[in-house]
């Protein structure tokens, strides 16, 4: 009887040990998945891939530029389709890009260094941003994100 009482708290302690070790390596691996998606992020920015968005951006999604303006998936598409006349992208990186998982939230901090040439001028912003996804039907999708300037140059 000590035996079989012995082996029960032996097993239910494993049992515990095993689903901690399983939830380390879940949130392993979504820190990876967020982390691709912040690459993928940035080069279909540059790309204006509307389809890459539709797809990670949450029916809810809101974004606050840098200016105080605030946009919704809608309004961000149709940015993504229709950049302003003589405006092209050259370059888009992220720099200290850290990402933490709570469950099925994620919340990444990072700076963004873009290169953008307006008409005949080549131009560099850097951007702290934070950027908030949320787990839902099997994927990721970004729910909040907000942009702050670092520094500017024309």
């Amino acid at each position: 009887m000590k035996y079989l009482l012995i082996l029960s708290i032996v097993l239910l302690l494993l049992s515990g040990c095993r689903s901690a070790n399983q939830q380390e390596l879940s949130d392993r691996n979504d820190d990876q998945v967020i982390n691709s998606i912040e690459e993928r992020w940035a080069q279909a920015e540059l790309e204006r891939k509307v389809d890459f968005f539709e797809q990670t951006l949450a029916d809810d999604y809101v974004y606050t530029a840098p200016d105080g303006s605030y946009f919704t998936k809608s309004q961000v598409l149709n940015k993504t389709k229709k950049l302003p006349e003589g405006i092209t992208g050259i370059s888009l990186n992220l720099e200290d890009v850290k990402a933490r998982i709570y469950g099925l939230t994620a919340v990444v901090t990072g700076m963004a260094v873009q290169k953008i040439r307006i008409k005949d001028k080549e131009g560099i912003g850097k951007y702290r941003y934070t950027r908030i996804y949320r787990k839902q039907n099997g994927g990721w999708h970004a729910v909040v994100m907000q942009a702050t300037i670092v520094s500017t140059s024309n």
